[in-house]
C-alpha cells in the first residue's frame, strides 16, 4: 500500500487549494479532497482537527521535501549551436 493512502486512512493529509485568482491565499482542507489546483501535505502525526476543517497562513517554509523514491536518471542537455555553427552549415 502507498504511502498516500496510508496517510490518508491515518488522517494525515492536509490539502492546499490554490486559487487562480488574483491575491487569494491559499486555503488548507483537513483530509484528502481531490480536485483542480491542489496539493497535498502528509504529516507525522495524524491531525486531531475535525476533516473538513480549513487552515490558514501556510508556512511554506516549514515544508521539508523528501527524496523521492524513484528519482528519474538526470538527462545531459543537448549542446547549443552557436549563430555562427549555424549560418556556416547552411552554406
Amino acid at each position: 500500500m502507498g504511502e498516500l493512502q496510508q496517510a490518508i486512512r491515518s488522517n494525515r493529509v492536509l490539502t492546499v487549494r490554490h486559487p487562480n485568482v488574483g491575491t487569494k491565499r491559499d486555503v488548507g482542507i483537513i483530509g484528502f479532497k481531490q480536485g483542480p489546483q491542489s496539493s497535498y501535505l502528509i504529516f507525522p502525526r495524524p491531525l486531531l482537527a475535525d476533516k473538513d476543517q480549513s487552515v490558514i497562513g501556510i508556512n511554506y517554509l516549514l515544508i521539508d521535501e523528501g527524496v523521492p523514491s524513484d528519482p528519474l536518471p538526470a538527462q545531459k542537455p543537448s549542446p547549443r549551436r552557436t549563430r555562427k555553427a549555424r549560418a556556416a552549415s547552411r552554406r
